[in-house]
């Protein structure tokens, strides 16, 4: 089982190397969502990033990573401010 860091680690390259539809990808949100709870303030803002950027459009998991970032956002650094926007 992954943990967040490599949940949300995986998820930034996808995006970093512009890869826009691969199953692995999609079932990564999946995975996301059941250990948002887990995240910390750089796992949501990197997976934030990341599906933004491949533009995946998944209401599931932006109901959850919303609500963690809401609970997470007195920690947010600005960078990781930046990320979620």
């Amino acid at each position: 089982m992954l943990n967040p860091q490599e949940c949300s680690n995986i998820v930034w390259a996808y995006a970093s190397v512009m890869i826009f539809s691969d199953p692995m990808f999609e079932e990564m949100g999946k995975v996301a969502v059941s250990m948002i709870h887990q995240f910390d303030s750089q796992n949501v803002s990197n997976s934030f990033w990341a599906f933004a950027c491949v533009m995946l459009h998944d209401a599931p998991l932006l109901a959850a990573s919303s609500g963690r970032a809401m609970l997470l956002m007195p920690e947010f650094s600005m960078q990781e401010l930046a990320n979620v926007a």
